[in-house]
């Protein structure tokens, strides 16, 4: 279990130290407790250095094995030296909390739960419901949850721990940092625990009457593991705020416009993102700012809106640019240059320009070959594993534009070969990659139109199922498959059975506001 070093050094500060300065008078009382307590915490922190200061993955070492289990028999004796502390003594908490972190670190996750519900019967025992040391604890009894991937044990906590923070009215800023530490070293490997410490972090500052300013970097995070509509309510608040804080016409302004129409390319409403693209355009060209347009989102927003020729000139810009930087197939330029290739190719291809969209695939393929071919791009296969997918985009590119060119002799192998890599072992996608409906739909187009009718419907329908598993089921693309299934449907006589696949497909597409696919 990663954790992040300054989260859990501020999460033992601020949830075990922070206490009324009465609680603070009475653990300074018994030497001897005092004692183990500081043994127990060199040891501690001597074991939590060895784990993550010297190797990149944090994995227990023996040394710092050996300390850790130094600080778990210190404070032992620490919490057996508080059974003649009076009933309520808030040094057994703090005593408790050093317990539970050793046992955390150790992924000993019974028991540094079991450590912090003990935790919490004492407080709840010596305190009143509003005490701001009993939200405290929740929220460290909150984090062992999230960091055992209990999210739905911790929700509680979380919930308990607001209102009761909420009353309080203030919370010191070492017990903010250190949620937001926390929250950071969930963002990468617990999705659900980093949005529930994101929501509360937020609730807790706007109730404590944070300026709006302090939201920012919270809302951020959020949005990060966000889709769909909360990403965007999350994003739209962020540019308010933004606006309020800096004003409309400052970059870090601009940028949150920059995600936001990066938000609707990714769910296919092309047409709010180029609105929203050409908005920040101008204001860049008026005010003289900084931000800079990707020209692949702008040219991706053209292309979706079925503008063309505006995105043809935009990508050969791209391709331009990345072709007079790449002097070497190994660098970023050649990655530009490829990308630039493939998305040029498809604006070709919808444009019926076949000629011109296999030559920028020719070209696209040769790059990625001469990379392959190359010592580093070997030494890269070989640390990835499993089978090599670089060209496989192209070649799925490359069948669909000879299918739609009316070359069905040379499209039916390579469709038929991409098929079969994905059969390989050790192939390797996403569930719901987009990538691979693709090639199922175009491949039981082709069939289709051969009049084999049973192997085209069953692609069709492991298309739709693939789409399915995309966190966007309703994007543009879906319409696509959607239209094509139906097709077939009523060669079939089924009409029926095609009249609700092309409702869809046409609420898909007037919401997205995409031109109509090509079937």
């Amino acid at each position: 279990m990663p954790h992040n070093l300054n989260a859990r050094v501020s999460w033992a500060l601020a949830l075990i130290l922070l206490a009324v300065p009465a609680a603070r008078r009475l653990w300074g009382q018994a030497g001897e407790w005092d004692k183990h307590m500081k043994a127990g915490e060199k040891a501690y922190s001597a074991g939590f250095n060895q784990k993550h200061y010297w190797i990149t993955s944090p994995t227990n070492s023996p040394a710092s094995l050996a300390n850790f289990a130094k600080a778990e028999q210190e404070y032992k004796a620490a919490l057996d030296l508080t059974q003649s502390f009076p009933a309520g003594d808030r040094r057994t908490v703090k005593t408790l909390g050093g317990l539970a972190e050793v046992f955390l670190e150790q992924d000993r996750f019974a028991e540094a739960e079991e450590t912090g519900n003990r935790a919490i019967d004492l407080l709840e025992k010596a305190v009143g419901p509003d005490d701001p040391d009993l939200g405290f604890t929740l929220a460290r009894l909150a984090l062992i949850y999230d960091y055992a991937s209990n999210v739905n044990e911790a929700a509680p906590l979380w919930d308990r721990s607001l209102a009761i923070l909420r009353k309080a009215g203030a919370v010191t800023p070492l017990f903010v940092s250190t949620i937001e530490f926390n929250e950071m070293s969930f963002s990468m490997q617990n999705k659900g625990a980093s949005l529930q410490v994101c929501n509360y972090l937020i609730d807790l500052l706007e109730a404590t009457g944070a300026p709006e300013k302090d939201l920012l970097d919270p809302l951020g995070r959020l949005s990060i593991n966000q889709t769909g509509a909360d990403k965007e309510r999350t994003i739209l608040r962020i540019i308010v705020i933004r606006q309020k804080v800096y004003g409309p016409e400052i970059v870090a302004t601009l940028e949150g416009e920059v995600e936001l129409a990066r938000l609707y390319l990714e769910e296919g409403r092309y047409a709010a993102a180029l609105a929203v693209l050409l908005q920040i355009q101008s204001a860049k060209s008026q005010r003289n700012s900084a931000t800079a347009i990707d020209n692949r989102d702008l040219a991706a927003a053209y292309a979706g809106t079925g503008k063309y020729s505006q995105a043809e000139e935009m990508n050969k810009q791209i391709v331009a640019a990345a072709d007079a930087g790449s002097a070497k197939t190994r660098d970023l330029n050649s990655w530009n240059l490829q990308d630039g290739l493939m998305a040029l190719a498809k604006v070709y291809r919808q444009e019926h320009k076949f000629d011109e969209a296999l030559e920028a695939l020719k070209r696209a393929d040769e790059i990625d070959e001469a990379r392959n071919n190359s010592k580093e791009g070997r030494a890269f296969d070989e640390r990835l594993g499993g089978v090599p997918i670089g060209d496989w985009p192209i070649q799925i590119e490359l069948a669909e534009t000879y299918r739609e060119k009316g070359d069905a002799a040379a499209a039916g192998p390579i469709f038929a070969n991409s098929v079969a890599k994905t059969e390989q072992p050790g192939w390797h996608i996403a569930p719901g990659d987009p990538r691979l409906a693709h090639l199922l739909d175009n491949y039981a187009s082709l069939l289709r139109d051969q009049g084999k009718y049973d192997q085209a419907e069953d692609l069709y329908k492991s298309a739709l199922a693939i789409w399915a598993k995309n966190k966007y089921p309703d994007h543009p693309d879906v319409a696509g498959t959607l239209t094509n299934y139906a097709a077939l449907l009523k060669k079939l006589n089924r009409a029926a059975e095609a009249e609700p696949l092309e409702a869809r497909a046409s609420a898909i597409l007037a919401a997205a506001g995409a031109p109509a696919p090509v079937i």
